[in-house]
């Protein structure tokens, strides 16, 4: 592989990496905002594209604070 591919692959590498870590984080507060348990919890954040997670978080922490 020629240098400039190594660096572009290292490059989406970690987009890929740090995209997965927020998404984690927008699964764990939607699972504790809504007070999922286990099963639930596995339903809402794999059945859900990441729009509609952060869609979903806004909405729910928009109706806490003006609760």
């Amino acid at each position: 592989m020629s240098a400039d591919l190594d660096v572009a692959c290292a490059k989406v590498g970690r987009y890929l990496y740090e995209f997965a870590l927020l998404e984690r984080e927008i699964n764990a507060s939607i699972v504790q905002i809504l007070d999922l348990k286990s099963d639930a919890a596995d339903v809402v954040s794999h059945s859900l594209d990441f729009f509609k997670k952060v869609n979903l978080l806004k909405i729910v922490a928009n109706a806490i604070v003006i609760a």
